[in-house]
């Protein structure tokens, strides 16, 4: 059994909805989107399913397990910029300046 509902959206969502959507399957979509939010037996539904899934379950990574190979987070911008050899004392002046101090 379904029930009628009328909402109002902006005309940016209307026609993103017509054009992304479809016409008529708009309501399919909205309740789709709605229903876990809203019907708690859904929501107990898709986590089961979601366990019982080997494949995705097989793409998932414990957060225990290293990332295979070293992970480099520094030095990626070696190269591309350059720092100046003042720069840990520019604008020192000014700032002891502002707060007080001579320079």
């Amino acid at each position: 059994m379904s029930k009628k509902l009328t909402i109002s959206v902006s005309d940016e969502v209307y026609e993103g909805l017509h054009r992304k959507v479809g016409r008529r399957r708009i309501s399919q979509f909205l309740e789709k989107l709605a229903r876990p939010h809203v019907l708690l037996e859904d929501i107990e539904t898709a986590c089961r399913d979601m366990a019982a899934d080997e494949d995705r379950e097989q793409e998932a990574t414990s957060l225990d397990i290293p990332v295979a190979g070293p992970v480099r987070r520094l030095g990626f911008m070696t190269g591309r910029i350059v720092v100046p050899d003042d720069f840990d004392r520019m604008g020192n002046a000014e700032i002891k300046r502002l707060f007080g101090e001579d320079a």
